[in-house]
C-alpha cells in the first residue's frame, strides 16, 4: 500500500470521528453496525500510519493528535461506564474531546502529500 493511501484511509477515519455526532450515530446505523465502528475504522487506518509516526514523518502536532484519539479509544474500552452508546456519542465528554481532536488532525492532515512506497 501506498503511503499516501494509507494517510488518506486515516483522514477519512478522522473525518468520520470529526462529525457531530448525530452525523456519527446516522452513518453507524446506516451501516448496521454499532458505535464501535468508528473506532475500528480509526484502529485500522491508524495501525498502517503509526510507522510513520514514530519515525517522525508526520508533523508533531498531528503526531500528538493521532496519539490522542488512540489513547481516547483505549481508555473508553476499559472504563465501567459504557461509551459505546448512542448516549454516550452524544453526551459523553470522551466524544465531545475526541472530536474536537479528530476536526484538528484532519485540518492538520489536508495538504500532506506522500509519494513513496509503504515497503
Amino acid at each position: 500500500m501506498k503511503v499516501d493511501a494509507a494517510v488518506r484511509q486515516l483522514e477519512q477515519a478522522l473525518e468520520h470521528l470529526s462529525w457531530d455526532a448525530e452525523r456519527q450515530i446516522n452513518y453507524i446505523r446506516r451501516l448496521g453496525v454499532g458505535v464501535d465502528e468508528l473506532a475500528l475504522e480509526f484502529d485500522d487506518s491508524y495501525r498502517p500510519v503509526s510507522r510513520l509516526i514514530e519515525e517522525g514523518l508526520l508533523p508533531e502536532a498531528l503526531s500528538g493528535a493521532i496519539k490522542f484519539i488512540d489513547q481516547s479509544l483505549e481508555g473508553m474500552t476499559r472504563t465501567p461506564e459504557d461509551k459505546w452508546t448512542e448516549d454516550a456519542v452524544r453526551a459523553s465528554r470522551e466524544w465531545l474531546d475526541m472530536r474536537e481532536t479528530a476536526r484538528q488532525a484532519v485540518s492538520l492532515l489536508q495538504g500532506i502529500e506522500f509519494d513513496t512506497d509503504d515497503d
